[in-house]
């Protein structure tokens, strides 16, 4: 079974392209996992969501930041960068593709995707 993970720089919660697309992976039997920034709250959650095609694990980051803040947000993004690297490092062999909805989300993926030569959408 081909595995992907998912990145976004929001909570999920809802986002509809990103549980859109998760469906549509589940339905065509690909296991999903989805990596998001949660701003809201300090401590890292892990749940299980029910889509109608199947379910997806959810691994939401903790780290306080405000929408927009620009400057004042600059170490959060780069914690956020941070996570999701040592993440996908850390489970390389869980997946086999990563589809980053954001831009700083891509930076990590791109990299990670080079490293370990996984797919990159």
């Amino acid at each position: 079974m081909k595995r992907v993970v998912l990145l976004r720089s929001n909570p999920v919660q809802p986002d509809p392209p990103v549980e859109k697309i998760a469906d549509t992976l589940l339905e065509n039997d690909l296991q999903v996992t989805i990596l998001a920034w949660d701003r809201s709250q300090k401590k890292h959650c892990r749940v299980t969501e029910q889509f109608p095609n199947g379910s997806a694990e959810i691994v939401r980051f903790g780290i306080p930041a405000v929408y927009g803040g620009r400057w004042t947000t600059l170490m959060s993004i780069i914690r956020f960068e941070w996570k999701i690297f040592s993440w996908l490092i850390k489970n390389r062999k869980n997946y086999d593709a990563i589809h980053a909805f954001d831009l700083d989300t891509g930076l990590a993926a791109s990299v990670v995707s080079r490293m370990f030569k996984k797919k990159l959408v």
